[in-house]
């Protein structure tokens, strides 16, 4: 419910003029902390519909006094952080005073070692790069040392950074204050996306001073392409010099964009030679290179010079081993690189080799050992689903040198390694059960627009879901982590960027929550699942029909064409699938099992509320939706659980002679009660239940020893 406007001044809803509430000294930590928590719907409801004049909104909500009271407990991590301090930090935006307070709530929070939002100094940044850059420049002095950005979080402000001449120069300033890397992948492109080419230019310059290279030579072509048409060839062999120096893999479409007169390294003028004359290169004995590199009789020198000599272009990742093997400090393997490069010879594309060279150029002695030292043939490298199944092995052995060896193999292998890279951390972290940890990724991947894969969903769902027997609920957990929650929130996240869930992966997560009694979220995800899957209500399923989609480097599902006329009760229907009619008849019993003994009373409650009419209530508006509900099954369902509260019977299952022992609801009551809420025609005639009508009370077991109900 928005502000209403009356008489120049707004009048704040009744949720609203609670605010005060949540800053009470009187009240303990943990009933703080709720009654924030309960603000959350109320602040995005005000996200979604600010009014114009901030001022008087500010006065009158005063969002300022959960901040100033020391003790009020405010969320630093996930998505409901997010909703939260977005919105306030959008209100201060408009108001100083609020965002003054922000502040000095940060301040006191560094100074009592409490944990401040993580991406609290990229959001104001963020806004200020777009709108004010002296105020930019301002709020970085305050913010860089009580709350400074992570690299990520820094990086993922380049797109900001660009909007302007000073911001960009702003940017430039900070950058190199600090050490982080990984920005040249990212802003090389980016500006020469906005035909900022003289920035691009400078900025080329920098990042290699810094030593932060890009991954291959893609990123940089964008620049040399625009130089090769319409800059001078001295800038064009700059470029390209500073990029072979440095190390950088040049991939195929670079060495074919440009004439022979552009290229400067013999191994780049054999490539091209050897296309326009389609003379293909010739192929190297790696086996036997690799027997030449082992033996010391020879030097590596003498070995290089042989292979010059003989027209070799390319050595393979045996032989490559071999040259390593003799020195594999990462400034001598640099050395023996460029010595290859100097006499026109590739070190080639296999995995093997770009990581020997990428750890060279990182300085990572270590890895780069643990490399050398792998019992694997450089051929399983190449292997993403070896790769992965290895990468499980030695998270459960907790071998995590090799656990980081291959993680870096795998980020190797990706098509898109800046998602990937999101996604392995992710993943990464819940291996090692790290449920925080990995709300924090989580957290980043939403301020960097990055989307989690299909893939490390599936993951997800694999590693954190309790172990389940069919038709049982799952273990306890041990640790206190809400894994089913957690889940859920990860499979929010992939649907929102666009990618195709399969409906059994929900279905699971709806039977997970039935079974542990949350059947208030239960309810609202499948009503929320019933509006994503776009089901009409005249019975025919609308699911847009789209491409296939890649998704940080991983295949995500199709998104399946489905038939404009294929009736809601199909089979491979979506919702079908989701809300299936077994399910349907759980959901009733999950109404008469989450309920304590305590509830089975006359007029106990909302009447939707109440044991005999919570499952019905939840299929009535799932009906209402569209979903596809199966009378049929609810009318057993329902029955089923009234033969065990008043049936001649007596139940095998502790809980059901429980509930039974605690009712005092007469049938004709629960009956008239459930029919309200579900409609006429619930109850089949049914001998056995008319016996107890009259009664006005259950029929207990003593009454009839020799009939026995196993449910």
């Amino acid at each position: 419910m928005p502000p209403i406007r009356r008489r120049g001044r707004w009048k704040i809803p009744t949720q609203a003029s609670n605010l005060k509430a949540i800053a009470r000294e009187d009240e303990p930590l943990d009933t703080k902390s709720l009654r924030l928590m309960r603000l959350i719907p109320v602040l995005t409801r005000i996200r979604e519909g600010l009014p114009s004049d901030y001022s008087d909104f500010c006065k009158l909500v005063n969002v300022g006094l959960a901040l100033s009271v020391g003790k009020a407990v405010i969320p630093t991590i996930g998505g409901d952080a997010y909703t939260i301090w977005s919105t306030i930090l959008r209100l201060g935006f408009h108001d100083r005073r609020v965002l003054e307070e922000i502040y000095q709530h940060v301040l006191n929070s560094t100074n009592n070692d409490r944990e401040v939002w993580a991406h609290m100094y990229e959001f104001i940044i963020r806004h200020y790069l777009l709108s004010d850059v002296s105020e930019a420049r301002r709020w970085h002095r305050r913010l860089w040392k009580v709350c400074p950005p992570s690299q990520d979080g820094f990086l993922g402000l380049a797109k900001s950074a660009v909007h302007s001449k000073k911001s960009l120069r702003l940017y430039q300033q900070v950058l190199a204050e600090t050490d982080f890397l990984g920005l040249y992948d990212l802003m090389i492109p980016l500006l020469c996306s906005r035909e900022q080419y003289a920035a691009a230019y400078e900025w080329h310059d920098m990042l290699m001073q810094r030593r932060d290279l890009p991954a291959t030579s893609a990123a940089a072509e964008p620049l040399m392409q625009y130089t090769a048409i319409f800059g001078d060839q001295a800038k064009l062999k700059e470029i390209t010099r500073s990029l072979l120096e440095a190390g950088v893999p040049f991939t195929a479409s670079t060495g074919t964009m440009f004439g022979q007169g552009n290229i400067l390294t013999r191994e780049v003028m054999n490539q091209v030679l050897g296309e326009t004359f389609s003379i293909a290169p010739k192929d190297f004995n790696d086996k036997m290179g690799a027997r030449l590199l082992a033996t010391r009789a020879f030097n590596v020198e003498t070995v290089i010079s042989g292979m010059r000599l003989f027209g070799f272009n390319v050595i393979g990742p045996l032989s490559m081993r071999e040259l390593v093997a003799r020195d594999s400090d990462p400034r001598m393997v640099r050395l023996r690189i460029a010595q290859l490069r100097s006499s026109g010879i590739s070190i080639g594309p296999s995995k093997f080799c770009r990581l020997v060279k990428r750890f060279a150029i990182q300085d990572q002695s270590t890895l780069l050992s643990d490399l050398l030292a792998s019992d694997q043939h450089p051929d399983t490298l190449e292997d993403w689903k070896i790769q992965e199944s290895l990468l499980a092995e030695h998270a459960e052995a907790k071998d995590w040198r090799q656990f980081d060896l291959t993680a870096a193999t795998l980020s190797e292998l990706s098509p898109e390694p800046t998602g990937e890279v999101w996604n392995l951390k992710l993943r990464v972290q819940v291996t090692r059960n790290k449920i925080k940890e990995a709300t924090r990724i989580m957290d980043g991947m939403l301020v960097a627009g990055a989307k989690i894969s299909l893939k490390t969903a599936k993951y997800v769902c694999q590693r954190l879901l309790r172990h389940r027997e069919p038709g049982k609920r799952p273990v306890s957990l041990h640790d206190g982590h809400d894994d089913l929650g957690f889940v859920i929130q990860v499979l929010n996240r992939v649907t929102q960027s666009g990618s195709w869930i399969p409906p059994e992966m929900w279905a699971e997560v709806l039977r997970r929550l039935g079974q542990t009694g949350r059947l208030k979220e239960l309810e609202q995800l499948a009503l929320s699942l019933a509006s994503q899957y776009q089901i009409s209500l005249n019975g025919e399923a609308s699911v847009p029909d789209q491409p296939h989609r890649k998704a940080n480097g991983d295949k995500a599902a199709a998104i399946p064409t489905i038939p404009g006329t294929l009736p809601r009760h199909h089979l491979k229907h979506p919702l079908r699938i989701l809300i299936s009619p077994q399910l349907q008849k759980a959901i009733v019993a999950w109404g008469f099992l989450a309920a304590p003994s305590q509830a089975y009373h006359v007029g106990l409650g909302p009447l939707s509320q109440r044991p005999w009419t919570r499952g019905l209530s939840i299929l009535k508006r799932l009906r209402e939706s569209g979903v596809c509900i199966h009378t049929t099954a609810v009318q057993q369902a329902f029955h089923q659980r009234l033969l065990i509260l008043y049936g001649p019977g007596r139940s095998d299952r502790t809980l059901n002679r429980a509930l039974r022992a605690g009712n005092n609801v007469p049938l004709e009551t629960m009956i008239s009660e459930a029919e309200q809420v579900w409609g006429p025609n619930l109850i089949r005639p049914d001998p056995v239940l008319q016996l107890a009508l009259p009664q006005q009370k259950p029929v207990t077991a003593a009454q009839d020893p020799s009939t026995r109900l196993d449910r």
